[in-house]
């Protein structure tokens, strides 16, 4: 499936209140030297949380876990995007996350889900232990890559977080483009 905001109204796109407002895609929302983003439930109910790795090595990577749940008392139905954007933040601020996939009208949504009241999905997340800048986000956008020598992270206290981009197919035919975050959790930079 791919979905184009042109597609959907105002009120499908993004799940926010005021439905002039539209967002950025989740791979989006934490960029370099940024405030970390906090926990945002989807619009659809849909709730996230991060399993992070204990330690990460300096300059290395580490898989860590995004969680949905679904805690409403209904089956909530959509579809993933096959990737989960994944940051780190040290002292609140975001150091590396994720690098750019396409916009959210090119998005291609690929993994059918149902959860039902009180079930959830797990998916994987890489996250790196190197730092980058706002400097760094720009050449992202524009390479779909950050720099290759971006230095690793010293040793010390590192959060890590996730979001995702969610199609919610509602029964009576609605679409929402829906997004869920996962509030930074713990992990130690070891190394370095």
């Amino acid at each position: 499936i791919e979905v184009s905001e042109s597609q959907m109204s105002d009120d499908q796109v993004g799940g926010a209140a005021d439905s002039a407002i539209k967002r950025a895609p989740a791979d989006r929302i934490a960029l370099c030297e940024g405030t970390a983003p906090d926990a945002v439930d989807g619009a659809s109910g849909l709730r996230a949380e991060v399993l992070a790795p204990p330690t990460i090595t300096s300059g290395g990577q580490a898989e860590a876990t995004l969680r949905l749940t679904n805690p409403t008392s209904i089956a909530i139905a959509g579809t993933l995007t096959p990737v989960t954007a994944g940051f780190l933040a040290v002292d609140g601020l975001v150091v590396w996350h994720s690098t750019p996939g396409p916009s959210v009208g090119e998005v291609p949504f690929s993994a059918p889900f149902v959860l039902l009241p009180g079930e959830s999905l797990d998916r994987a997340v890489t996250v790196v232990a190197i730092s980058c800048t706002a400097d760094d986000d720009l050449i992202a956008v524009e390479t779909g890559e950050f720099p290759a020598d971006l230095p690793a992270l010293p040793a010390g206290a590192a959060s890590v977080g996730a979001a995702l981009d969610v199609l919610i197919e509602s029964p009576d035919g609605t679409v929402l483009l829906d997004l869920v975050v996962a509030a930074p959790v713990a992990s130690e930079i070891t190394g370095g």
